[in-house]
């Protein structure tokens, strides 16, 4: 032991190996680069005493380079503080030294921020023509991220030095992008229309969607109230309530005015925040508010709402639809309306009544009064119809009242009634009605499902509406309520499709070709929420079928498949002739526009492009020539072509979801011949489940099967199913995966 104690002495005494000595330098070198990249990465501190270099790519960012581009075009060089001889240098790559202003002095002396402003107002009057800077007056509430920072007026884009969060600050911006601070400022600023959760020693609120805590003295309680926060070099100096309030339903929201029930139309604030008062106190979006379904509370200032309360959660009971022109357009040019009974019109705060059957027409009422509404409600199981001038009815009768507003696009008419009568005129429109009572019930819960997410999502809720009456969401009031699709109603009285708490938008079609599609067909990201649209076999017994292979595909197609439920329609198979010729114009038309429309399911590549442009794709096919052929590139797991690519003299565009290919396809067809022997012209391919049979001098013959998009109900499959006996709950099952039926009411109506 003792030798062992000594031999370990003389070892350390004959110092570190040259192994490990150069193991420690590498490990110094590492820390070192370490640190210095990191520290070049960092943001420095903002200063009123000079310019960091890093700050001028942003304040140059309205020129004809971005940001990353200044960064790159003034070198790893220029860095630092910025001094009279960069500035000079800056000057000279602007190519407008000789035209601006300023003291110089020595060349290595930092530039002060004030000198820099003097200099770059002078930058912006002669490159900036179009005057898109602008100066504003920001207050700071979050310590800034990595690239933004969140003041009273928003977020905005920005990588410069870092400011003090609660400072007010004047700077230059360009829409979203802070190019640069010219100055702190001394001025009160507001933060408007917070939500004060409570104040103890600090001051609790929310907005744009965070929750700030800033410490305060300050006497008195302030709680759950709607204010305005003035502050001053970092500290609140004042608080002003807010606590003027309306109660009423939304029916309309504009970007300049909102309509509430029993009020009219209100000015409203350009930035609108909506606070959830029950629960938990959060922030929501205005696009969360059910439009005509939730009892909310407004906070009025100077005549105009600055903030909006939800106090519960909406009930699902009503339903807004907006009625379609003739020619499926929004507005009309004049609108006659009669009541089979006497009816009430309320314009504003005129009350006004009318015998049955008379015209009311729309202009009398609003042509003098374009900010009002027309409220036309007739009695009890009064029914309401358009007509012409003299009173003769120009449709079926319909229930509930009718809202008229004008707008831009003429007169617009908002249907507002029950949801369970909105289905009422549904379910006879999207289905037969001598189709068996079980597929009926099957369509009434799908089409109560869809209903409820329009509701929820509030696409026309400029106009009142949740959805309109055409095949853009549901067909509706199209044919004559029966007692039968009622019943189906009546009996599946508030069920609709559920999975975990949430409704479905419960998605249905005409026929399926044997086999249904899953939610892969229409090319989109799933985050697991569209795994209840699986394709299944539509027949008692599943072959086990590759149906992406193009062989077996092909030949299943072209067999007719009579074990299939929906193999009766005539839609079950279908014989399409393409005609090529003449039609590249219409096709490239159709190309752009759905480019236009869903950007990432059109690809187009043109042949002719430059070199280092090869393989990149561009945003029009216009330039590619004639169309030379197509091919089916692929097929989904459901038999669907995923993708179509369309070969032309100049180039190819790819295609990837069902609608844009039946739509181009539609283009050329010449003729569609059904199964029942019959054939008719139409515009838009029957599906995207087809195979192509033959080719020859530019015509193509298709065989394929179904007719829709594929994905969820087949309507004549659950009429087949129907026919053996099945219950509407087993066919709901059968079309949707891992599902539930759920009462309406013990759902909330929120969106998620």
């Amino acid at each position: 032991m003792p030798r062992q104690r000594i031999y370990h002495r003389k070892k350390i005494k004959r110092g570190i190996s040259l192994p490990a000595l150069l193991l420690i330098l590498v490990m110094i070198s590492v820390g070192i680069a370490v640190w210095f990249l990191k520290s070049s990465q960092e943001k420095e501190e903002f200063s009123m005493n000079y310019i960091s270099t890093k700050e001028i790519p942003g304040f140059l960012q309205f020129t004809y380079y971005d940001e990353e581009e200044w960064s790159r075009r003034l070198g790893m060089e220029f860095t630092g503080a910025l001094t009279y001889q960069k500035l000079h240098s800056l000057l000279e790559l602007l190519n407008i030294e000789e035209y601006v202003v300023y003291e110089e002095k020595r060349a290595g002396k930092k530039v002060d921020r004030e000198t820099w402003n003097q200099v770059y107002e002078q930058i912006l009057d002669i490159l900036d023509t179009s005057g898109k800077v602008s100066k504003e007056k920001l207050l700071l509430l979050k310590e800034p991220g990595e690239d933004s920072l969140e003041t009273q007026m928003g977020i905005y884009q920005y990588r410069g030095s870092i400011p003090r969060q609660y400072q007010a600050y004047e700077v230059y911006v360009m829409e979203d992008k802070l190019l640069g601070i010219l100055s702190e400022l001394e001025d009160e600023l507001a933060i408007e229309n917070v939500y004060v959760t409570e104040m103890t020693d600090e001051l609790k609120f929310l907005y744009k969607n965070s929750v700030y805590r800033i410490p305060i003295e300050a006497e008195g309680q302030i709680s759950d109230t709607v204010c305005d926060i003035y502050m001053k070099m970092g500290e609140i100096t004042r608080i002003q309530k807010k606590e003027d309030t309306i109660e009423g339903k939304l029916l309309t929201m504009e970007e300049d005015k909102i309509e509430i029930e029993g009020y009219g139309r209100i000015e409203r604030a350009k930035e609108l925040p909506v606070y959830q008062i029950y629960g938990e106190r959060i922030e929501r979006n205005l696009s969360d508010i059910v439009i005509g379904n939730m009892n909310i509370s407004y906070i009025v200032a100077e005549k105009r709402v600055c903030a909006i309360l939800l106090k519960e959660p909406a009930e699902i009971k009503n339903v807004r639809v907006l009625l379609l022109n003739e020619s499926q357009g929004i507005g009309r040019e004049e609108v006659y309306v009669t009541s089979s009974t006497n009816s009430h019109l309320s314009l504003g705060e005129e009350e006004l009544e009318c015998e049955a059957d008379t015209v009311i027409k729309a202009s009398d009422y609003l042509a003098e009064h374009p900010e009002e509404s027309l409220k036309i409600e007739g009695e009890e199981e009064s029914l309401l119809y358009f007509c012409d001038e003299s009173g003769s009815k120009t449709s079926y009768g319909y229930t509930g009242s009718f809202e008229i507003r004008k707008y831009e696009e003429g007169y617009v008419v908002v249907n507002a009634l029950p949801l369970e009568e909105y289905l009422c005129g549904v379910v006879p429109s999207e289905m037969p009605a001598g189709y068996p009572i079980e597929a009926l019930k099957a369509q009434a819960v799908c089409a109560r499902s869809y209903a409820s997410i329009q509701l929820l999502k509030g696409a026309y809720a400029k106009y009142g509406a949740h959805m309109d009456d055409s095949v853009n969401y549901q067909v509706y009031n199209k044919q004559e309520r029966s007692e039968s699709t009622t019943q189906a109603v009546n009996d599946t009285y508030g069920k609709v499709l559920s999975r975990n708490g949430e409704i479905l938008e419960a998605y249905y079609y005409s026929t399926s070709y044997g086999h249904s599609g899953s939610y892969e067909s229409w090319n989109l990201d799933n985050d697991g929420s569209l795994d209840y649209l699986k394709g299944t076999w539509l027949k008692d017994t599943e072959p086990e079928l590759d149906l992406s292979d193009e062989a077996a595909f092909s030949e299943y197609i072209q067999s007719q498949d009579e074990e299939c439920y929906d193999s009766f329609a005539k839609y079950f198979r279908w014989n399409a002739v393409l005609d090529l010729e003449e039609k590249s114009g219409d096709i490239k038309e159709k190309i752009n526009a759905r480019k236009a429309a869903k950007p990432d399911s059109i690809q187009i590549y043109p042949n002719k492009v430059k070199e280092k442009d090869k393989g990149k794709e561009v945003t029009s096919a216009s330039a590619l020539g004639n169309v030379l052929s197509f091919v089916t590139d692929g097929r989904n797991v459901c038999g669907g072509v995923e993708k179509l690519t369309v070969n032309f003299e100049n180039g190819k565009v790819d295609i990837l979801d069902e609608y844009s290919i039946r739509i181009v396809l539609g283009c050329a067809i010449e003729s569609v011949t059904w199964k029942d022997g019959s054939s008719d012209v139409i515009s838009v391919l029957p599906s995207s489940y087809f195979a192509v049979t033959a080719s020859e001098n530019e015509k193509y013959t298709l065989c394929g099967g179904g007719y829709g998009h594929g994905i969820g109900l087949s309507q004549n499959g659950a009429k087949g199913m129907a026919e053996k006996d099945y219950t509407y709950e087993q066919i709901l099952e059968k079309f949707y995966n891992q599902t539930e039926l759920t009462d309406l009411a013990e759902l909330k109506g929120e969106t998620s």
